[in-house]
Order: structure tokens, then C-alpha cells, then sequence
């Protein structure tokens, strides 16, 4: 029996056609399978970050290190079982802690190096550190600075040292600051003045253009603010004078220009010329009553020109 072409050609296209309709469910079948798998790992992630997102965890790695840093705002403060009123009595604490050698973990004799050290007074000594603590120990009187015309500057034993200084701590024992002891130290932040020192000598802190904050330890002693004491102090904002002080003298608090706010003690009888001079942001003077200020040289306040 002979088969036509036309039934041999029929039979051919049977014969393809139900080998790919064999294999076309397999082929699908398996793709069908890669999809439902890849959406399925797609709504796993996203079902575990759905979770995270309403219960707020995240996963938390290990602490990395950190240098430790005092935080306080202008309220009420706490650090441990001590209440701070007052922003300068966290300063006052804060400096003493910080740099206590026996009762801080953060600051220890390990990381710190001496990086000069010497006299600067009959019974005084001073180190700086490598940490840019500068500390005057010992009793008496500092020695009073000169201006050295050959080398511009001047001759305080950590003069070379002005970049580095950050901190200063005067022990209680020292009696005077010597005139320009630390003029022109420009990163230092804050000073706390002992009660047993009574004068601040001649540009003792002019020029140290950060600092803000003047501590004078309760009961102070200081019966005089020496001449340019404070002079271009620009980042001071406020000063109180002890009610020990009996004289500020000329160009004292000259050209501070971010001073707002000064409180003269009922104690000051002498307010020298130019005291004030230049303090462009000066807009409240409280005298303490009663005031028993007898006088106020020339142009005391001259050039304040935000308020008086």
C-alpha cells in the first residue's frame, strides 16, 4: 500500500507538532517555578523589613571607640550624684574631673606624655601635656611677663607653646597672675580663677580670643583686675566682677566685642578709663546695690554702641 506525499506530509507536521506540545509543558512548568521562586525571596525581604519598620529594631553592631566629650545645656544639669544650677559650675566640675590624674578613666597617666615643663615663680612650677593641659602648682605669687622687642612676643615660658594650649588649671596656693602670663592663647575655652589669687595682672588673658567662660571660685579673692586684663577677649559674652574687687582697671574688658552682659559687686569703688571701651555688644550694665562706686574714668563705656 503507497502513501501519498500529501499524507506523508500530514503525518510529519503530527509529528513535530506533538513533540514540542510534549516538551512546552516542562519548559513552562520549570519557568513557572523560577518566577514563583524569585517573587517569593522578593516578599520574604520584604515581609522582614515590614517587621522591622513597625517594631523600630534594627540590627546593632558593636560600639566602635570614642573619645569622651561633656554635653550640658544652659538648665538644670547631672552628671552622676552631682546637681549643676548654673552652666559654670559644670565648667568648674568638668575641669576638675577631667583632669583629676586619680579619679578619671579617660584621663590617665598612659595616655599622657609631659611635653615641657619648668619655673614660673619663686614657688611655682608649670607642666603642659600632650593633652594641651597647662597647670600652674605651688605657692605665691607668679612672675610678672615682659615684652621682648627682639622676638616680638612676650618672654612666658610656654610661649612657643600657644598653639597646643586648651586647657589651664592655677592650683589653689598661687596668689597673683603674673602680667601677660597668658596673652595671646587662643584656644583656650575657659578659666577658672582660685580664691586664693587677689590680682590678675596686666593683659594676664588678653588676646585669647575663644575664650568665654571666667569661673572666679567662691569666695573669690581678687581685689584688682589689672590693666588690658581681658582685652579682645572676643568670645566673652558675660562677666560678673566678685563683690571682692575694689578696682577694674583702664582697658580691662577693652574691646571684647561679643560682651552683652556685665554685674559690677556692690564692692567696686574704681572703674578706670576705657574700662569698657569698644565692647560694641554691650546691652546690660547691673550695678548690685547698694553700689558704692565713687568713680568711673573716662570713657569707661565709650564706643558701646548697641546700648549705652
Amino acid at each position: 500500500m503507497r502513501i501519498g506525499k500529501n499524507v506523508k506530509k500530514m503525518i510529519a507536521f503530527f509529528l513535530v507538532f506533538v513533540m514540542i506540545a510534549g516538551a512546552l509543558p516542562v519548559q513552562v512548568f520549570a519557568d513557572s517555578m523560577s518566577e514563583q521562586e524569585n517573587f517569593g525571596e522578593v516578599e520574604l525581604f520584604d515581609e522582614e523589613n515590614e517587621e522591622n519598620e513597625e517594631t523600630g529594631s534594627e540590627e546593632i553592631g558593636e560600639p566602635e571607640d570614642f573619645d569622651f566629650i561633656f554635653e550640658y545645656e544652659d538648665e538644670d544639669f547631672k552628671i552622676e550624684d552631682e546637681i549643676f544650677e548654673e552652666p559654670n559650675e559644670l565648667r568648674k566640675y568638668e575641669i576638675q574631673e577631667y583632669f583629676s590624674e586619680t579619679s578619671d578613666d579617660f584621663y590617665t597617666s598612659s595616655n599622657v606624655t609631659i611635653m615641657a615643663e619648668g619655673k614660673c615663680g619663686d614657688n611655682l612650677t608649670w607642666t603642659l601635656d600632650s593633652e594641651g593641659l597647662l597647670t600652674i602648682d605651688g605657692t605665691g605669687a607668679m612672675e610678672d611677663f615682659l615684652y621682648l622687642i627682639d622676638d616680638w612676643d612676650y618672654n612666658s615660658p610656654w610661649r612657643y607653646y600657644r598653639t597646643d594650649i586648651k586647657f589651664i588649671i592655677i592650683s589653689n596656693g598661687v596668689t597673683t597672675i603674673g602680667n601677660y602670663a597668658f596673652e595671646g592663647i587662643r584656644n583656650l575655652m575657659s578659666i577658672m580663677i582660685p580664691n586664693t589669687v587677689t590680682t590678675i595682672g596686666d593683659g594676664a588673658f588678653s588676646r585669647c580670643t575663644s575664650l568665654t567662660n571666667v569661673i572666679f571660685e567662691n569666695p573669690s579673692s581678687v581685689t584688682t583686675i589689672k590693666t588690658e586684663a581681658f582685652n579682645h577677649c572676643n568670645s566673652l559674652v558675660s562677666i560678673t566682677i566678685p563683690n571682692t574687687v575694689n578696682t577694674v582697671e583702664s582697658l580691662a574688658f577693652a574691646n571684647c566685642i561679643n560682651l552683652k552682659n556685665v554685674t559690677i559687686s556692690n564692692k567696686v569703688t574704681i572703674i578706670e578709663m576705657l574700662t569698657f571701651s569698644g565692647c560694641t555688644s554691650l546691652t546690660n550694665v547691673i550695678f548690685e546695690n547698694p553700689s558704692i562706686v565713687k568713680t568711673i574714668g573716662f570713657g569707661a563705656f565709650s564706643d558701646c554702641t548697641s546700648a549705652l
